[in-house]
C-alpha cells in the first residue's frame, strides 16, 4: 500500500537527522577503524534514503534495506555508486545469504517493527562471524516517553500506555521485574 505522505515524511527527517550526532558518529568511526584493517560490506536495515552513505568511507560495500518504496527508489537516485546498493524487503526475512555482512547497523528502526526478536535473528543469521551490529533507538526507560508506534493512537491509548508504563518502572526500581519487553 503506497503511503502518500512518504515524501513529506523523508523531507523533514533529512532536515531533523544529524548524521554527525554523538550515537550515529561513533558507529561511523567504528565503521571506519574496522575498513582500515580491510574491506568491508554494511547492511543498513531501515535504510530510509540512505543519509548515512555520504559519512562512510569509500572503499566499503554498503546495502540498504527498507521496506518503502518510495525511499528506497529515492535513495537509488541519490547514490549510484557501484559499492551501495538498496533492495526493498521486509526485515522479517532478508534476501541475503547468511553470513554475507561483516557490519549491520539499525539507526531508530527495532522499534518500528512488529516482531523485533525475528529480525535480531535475522541480523545474526546474515551477520559473519565476528561482525558487529550497532543499533539506536529512543530511551524507553521512562514512562513518559513512547514508542513511535503509538504515536497515531487516540490520546486515551496513550495516557493509558503511560500509567502501564510507570507501574512498570517502578517495579523495576523495587526489583519486582527484571526487564521488560515493549
Amino acid at each position: 500500500m503506497k503511503n502518500r505522505n512518504e515524501p513529506f515524511y523523508y523531507e523533514i527527517t533529512k532536515k531533523e537527522h544529524v548524521w554527525t550526532g554523538k550515537d550515529v558518529q561513533s558507529v561511523v568511526d567504528r565503521i571506519k577503524n574496522r575498513a582500515s584493517s580491510g574491506h568491508l560490506n554494511i547492511l543498513e536495515i531501515g535504510c530510509g534514503i540512505a543519509g548515512i552513505v555520504p559519512y562512510l568511507p569509500a572503499d566499503v560495500d554498503y546495502v540498504g534495506v527498507d521496506v518503502s518504496d518510495f525511499a528506497i527508489k529515492k535513495a537509488r537516485t541519490l547514490y549510484q555508486e557501484a559499492n551501495v546498493k538498496f533492495v526493498n524487503a521486509s526485515t522479517d526475512a532478508l534476501p541475503f545469504k547468511d553470513s554475507s555482512f561483516d557490519f549491520v547497523i539499525a539507526f531508530n528502526v527495532i522499534e518500528h517493527c512488529r516482531r523485533p526478536k525475528i529480525v535480531l535473528n535475522e541480523v545474526l543469521r546474515v551477520l559473519r562471524r565476528g561482525g558487529e551490529g550497532a543499533f539506536t533507538g529512543p530511551n524507553l526507560d521512562l514512562p513518559v516517553s513512547l514508542p513511535n508506534g503509538v504515536r497515531h493512537r487516540n490520546w486515551p491509548y496513550k495516557i493509558y500506555l503511560i500509567i502501564v508504563r510507570f507501574f512498570d518502572y517502578i517495579c523495576r526500581i523495587f526489583g519486582y521485574l527484571k526487564f521488560r519487553t515493549i
